[in-house]
């Protein structure tokens, strides 16, 4: 893994995020007590989709990274999100590992799932990490 190749890989990131942070500042909590319009409710799928897509693309600078510091990869997520915590571009190890629950659920389960948790957590503790990696990454 060159530098260039986790540039190319942390572009990928910031394009993505863009999109979500468009997505979400559109979006207010959401409220189960609420009926929402198709149209509403399209706005929190699309949110859903694009931190999926987010998240993917952080995993993948995790790696390329990890692969161009490190003699020997990572072995495990955990192992993964702590080293990227070492050096500054995670805040906080517990919210990486409830983002892979969260991405997991939105792509294997069905609905009904938590929606107010999945959505208000994408809008709050996800979008500050997101935030963070991209300005801890900026220089790469």
């Amino acid at each position: 893994m060159t530098l260039i190749q986790i540039k190319e890989q942390q572009d990928k990131y910031t394009k993505s995020l863009q999109n979500l942070l468009k997505t979400l500042s559109k979006l207010s909590p959401f409220d189960p007590n609420l009926i929402y319009s198709d149209n509403a409710l399209e706005l929190y799928d699309a949110s859903g989709a694009r931190f999926t897509r987010v998240y993917e693309c952080a995993i993948k600078l995790f790696r390329a990274y990890d692969l161009f510091d490190s003699i020997e990869a990572s072995t495990s997520y955990r192992e993964l999100i702590h080293k990227m915590e070492t050096v500054g571009w995670v805040k906080n190890t517990d919210i990486w590992m409830e983002m892979k629950i969260i991405r997991n659920k939105l792509n294997h389960e069905y609905l009904p799932f938590d929606q107010q948790s999945i959505y208000n957590f994408i809008l709050n503790e996800a979008k500050t990490e997101f935030v963070h990696l991209d300005k801890a990454t900026s220089n790469v």
